[in-house]
């Protein structure tokens, strides 16, 4: 259709000059004019055709929509970091949990698959961290086992791994919020306590934490 536009206004254009000229010397002879002015008509007609039809240039993206392009893909790459491919919601937590404890990060590098009875679990993996070991199992609810690992932990230790363990869970939760949580399980520690979000199991070895168990459905 480009090149059918730029016949028709060039023909339009020589046309309409070619005409203009004729009227004008027959208009100084004083001959008549009828069939230059008709072809003067013809060729505007056709520069105005070539107008219509000509494919109209694409506006080029300023350079605030270049930069917002750039962020929208950041964000989408960012979106799409892989922590562990072979469970989607360890890997969802994972993204969640990095989300949440921005100085407290975990990489594919301190996850280690679960392996018992024989066999490799994809469905759960082992973390250490700070003397814990922590696992992360997607078998039914989505639970978070968090233990000792070799040496004795405070309540408040405990606590602290409690509320960087329980943030991924929902984007509505926070450390505030998790505190009074973590107050009303010690005041319940021979049940589950449940909340919104999910419950928590404590298990005591004499007065100490053995290990705590966070299970409930991911946001």
């Amino acid at each position: 259709m480009t090149g059918l536009a730029v016949i028709l206004f060039l023909v339009g254009l020589l046309g309409a000059a070619v005409s203009l000229v004729l009227i004008v010397i027959r208009a100084v002879k004083k001959q008549p004019k009828k069939k230059a002015g008709l072809a003067l008509a013809v060729c505007f007609a056709l520069f105005v055709i070539s107008i219509i039809i000509m494919p109209k240039q694409t506006e080029t993206p300023t350079q605030t929509e270049a930069l917002t392009q750039t962020e929208t893909n950041e964000e989408q790459s960012q979106q799409q970091v892989i922590y562990y491919e072979k469970n989607d919601r360890i890997n969802q937590y994972i993204t969640a949990f990095n989300e949440r404890n921005q100085d407290y990060q975990l990489t594919s590098d301190d996850l280690f698959v679960y392996h018992h009875h024989g066999k490799d679990h994809d469905e759960q993996v082992k973390i250490y961290r700070d003397g814990f070991e922590i696992v992360l199992s997607d078998v039914g609810t989505f639970q978070v086992f968090i233990g000792e690992n070799g040496e004795q932990k405070t309540m408040e230790e405990f606590k602290n791994l409690f509320i960087r363990f329980a943030l991924p869970y929902s984007p509505n939760l926070n450390e505030e919020i998790l505190d009074g949580y973590w107050q009303q399980v010690l005041d319940d520690l021979t049940n589950n306590v449940r909340f919104e979000e999910f419950e928590v199991d404590i298990n005591m070895y004499h007065d100490d934490i053995g290990y705590l168990t966070i299970r409930g459905k991911l946001a």
